[in-house]
């Protein structure tokens, strides 16, 4: 494991250990303990480096999960920014959602949980893994 990736794992763990309010959330269902807002960190399987790409809001309405962005400004220049994320499923161990890339192009995210405060998994384009994901959540 690079250095690179090692010191992305060792932020999320810091900035879990932040955010920890004290409780292990374990009586919650597993919707309402991913509420928050999450940073999305992306390693570019083109160029291979770790790049914070926005902070996206997760929050329950009318009794279903859902997503939206809340801030992509960090995003690289020719980024794909999301116009729209749906399909918010998470089960407590893992996470999937849609985003409308744009152009009729839908990508997938398929995550699984590290801890409470941190998820890393992949996005898909077509089935087609893309690039590697990290989440850490910055707000409850």
């Amino acid at each position: 494991m690079s250095i690179r990736v090692r010191l992305i794992f060792g932020l999320a763990a810091t900035l879990a250990a932040l955010y920890m309010t004290g409780t292990t959330g374990e009586s919650q269902q597993p919707e309402v303990r991913i509420v928050g807002v999450w940073t999305q960190y992306y390693e570019s399987g083109r160029s291979g480096k770790w790049t914070q790409h926005g902070a996206f809001r997760v929050f329950m309405k009318d009794d279903k999960l859902q997503m939206a962005s809340e801030d992509q400004t960090k995003a690289p220049e020719g980024a794909i920014k999301s116009r729209g994320l749906f399909n918010v499923g998470f089960n407590g161990e893992t996470g999937t959602f849609d985003s409308d890339w744009g152009n009729g192009r839908i990508g997938a995210f398929k995550l699984r949980r590290v801890n409470d405060d941190v998820y890393e998994g992949y996005s898909y384009l077509n089935d087609q893994r893309r690039d590697h994901n990290i989440w850490v959540r910055s707000r409850k």
